[in-house]
């Protein structure tokens, strides 16, 4: 699994920036695919989880 982390992570910020351009047919579309898979990939929430543990 660790020698596959790089190609996983660029793997799941290209696939959704290709299918948001493919499906919206230009470049916006592909921008925001990107900005949304990788919105949602920060926010881990195993961090919040840690928090709410008593």
């Amino acid at each position: 699994m660790d020698r596959l982390f790089p190609l996983l992570t660029a793997v799941t910020l290209l696939a959704p920036a290709v299918a948001g351009g493919l499906l919206g047919w230009s470049w916006w579309g592909a921008l925001t695919a990107f900005l949304w898979a990788s919105k949602v990939r920060w926010p881990k929430p195993e961090r919040f989880a840690r928090l709410l543990k008593p």
